[in-house]
């Protein structure tokens, strides 16, 4: 009993809670009271019954009913006394039963009402520990709210102050960095302006060393100006002629506008009259010195064809090994299979059909790379060309490359290859056409292109 008003009173613990403990207890009582007149109903019946035997067995209803003689009269009274004694005492004895289950019956009232009372003192008990629990909860509630609150304004506050710091911090570093940008623009604007027209009006001067000066500062803010490498040129071939020691320090200042602009035609090209001029002279060179720069040069822009060009002049220029260039090519092609420049060197190196190996690697790594393709079809129709008679080689290119439209059998560059090495087999017409037609499907841009050939 005690656990289902321990349930009870933890399914109490709402705001309604007051109101089921007042039905409760009211229904408690009302309880009591209906058992209460149960039993006294039952009193009542049993004292009636006892009344009407009594008003039944009166000594005036007995002189009623009898009218013989006295003497038969008074044995039958004696008779009628004894057998209303016996009745009294029977009824006497049914009643006593009956009051010991009344009494009984209170007993077991007081019990139950005992119990419910004690029932009622714990629910009462629990009910004001959990409304004490459930105020000191909502006390926890209201200040941890309350410091939420400040928390979040303060938080508030100091994302605004910290925002309105960067943006005044933002606007004046910016304006400042504009301003000092635009000051050192100006600056270098009119810097170059002055050197433009102090280097035009030197152009006929016989004053070199203020020609090399002006051009010198005017080129390496512009290596581009195509006139002051000229008159810079037309000094050289005079001072040249004195001072050999010109030379290192020309060298010097090519590296240094190449530096400033490492795709400037005037800059290599001014570099390659330094060495011309160097080999008409017989004056020696350190060719391996000038291969390294290139070396430098193209770690930073593996595909600067003016550094290919000028490596290509030193190589035709100081007969250079062919198969160290070849090499070199073929470490650039390792370090990136997109490297065209490196692919054109390689073709004017070539100098076996092997290079085919190298082929087959680049496209089975990349095979969306045009440039590996570009070299096959190349380096075949210039085997084709030059020896002919590599329909064997063909035919093996005809499988690496089947191999490879094995495992992406819609590469677009691969398809083209195939069918361009196919035309060189000499394969069947209907065989070419069906690959042409799949390829034409595969890139439709290209459908009359691939269809025509």
């Amino acid at each position: 009993m005690f656990g289902t008003a321990q349930a009870k009173v933890d399914q109490l613990a709402t705001p309604n809670a007051c109101v089921e403990i007042r039905l409760m207890r009211q229904n408690v009582r009302l309880a009591r009271l209906a058992k209460l007149g149960q039993h006294a109903e039952y009193l009542r019946h049993v004292q009636s019954e006892y009344n009407q035997r009594r008003v039944a067995h009166s000594p005036q209803t007995s002189i009623r009913k009898f009218s013989s003689p006295p003497t038969e009269f008074a044995s039958t009274l004696e008779s009628q006394k004894l057998l209303e004694r016996v009745n009294r005492d029977g009824e006497l004895q049914d009643i006593s039963e009956s009051m010991a289950q009344v009494v009984e019956l209170l007993r077991s009232m007081q019990t139950v009402t005992i119990e419910q009372g004690s029932l009622l003192d714990r629910i009462d008990y629990n009910l004001a520990r959990t409304q004490r629990f459930l105020h000191r909860g909502n006390q926890h509630l209201q200040k941890s709210t309350v410091r939420n609150e400040s928390n979040k304004l303060l938080l508030l506050f100091l994302f605004m102050l910290v925002i309105l710091l960067l943006m005044a911090h933002g606007v004046k570093r910016t304006e400042n960095v504009h301003d000092e940008q635009d000051a050192g623009e100006v600056v270098r604007v009119e810097e170059y302006r002055g050197l433009v027209a102090e280097c035009l009006k030197l152009r006929n001067s016989e004053h070199l060393q203020t020609i090399m000066t002006v051009t010198g500062k005017l080129l390496l803010l512009n290596p581009d100006f195509m006139t002051a490498w000229n008159i810079r040129r037309r000094a050289l071939q005079v001072l040249l002629k004195d001072s050999a020691d010109m030379v290192e320090a020309e060298l010097r200042f090519s590296v240094e506008a190449i530096k400033a602009n490492p795709k400037s035609y005037g800059a290599w090209f001014h570099r390659k009259w330094i060495i011309i001029a160097l080999k008409s002279a017989e004056a020696p060179l350190e060719v391996a010195h000038e291969l390294v720069l290139c070396n430098k040069l193209l770690e930073l822009d593996s595909r600067n064809f003016h550094c290919w060009n000028y490596r290509w002049f030193l190589t035709e220029s100081f007969n250079v090994s062919i198969q160290s260039e070849f090499d070199f090519t073929t470490l650039m092609i390792y370090r990136n299979f997109s490297n065209y420049s490196a692919w054109h060197r390689r073709s004017l190196l070539f100098p076996r059909l092997e290079d085919l190996k190298l082929i087959k690697s680049a496209y089975f790594t990349e095979p969306a790379d045009q440039s590996c393709w570009f070299y096959l079809r190349w380096l075949l129709n210039f085997a084709a060309e030059r020896f002919g008679g590599h329909e064997d080689q063909y035919k093996l290119e005809l499988e690496s490359i089947s191999e490879l439209l094995s495992i992406e059998p819609e590469a677009p560059l691969a398809l083209a290859a195939w069918v361009h090495v196919a035309r060189l087999a000499g394969l069947p017409k209907e065989e070419i056409l069906e690959k042409s037609t799949l390829l034409a499907q595969i890139d439709p841009l290209r459908s009359a292109l691939h269809l025509n050939n």
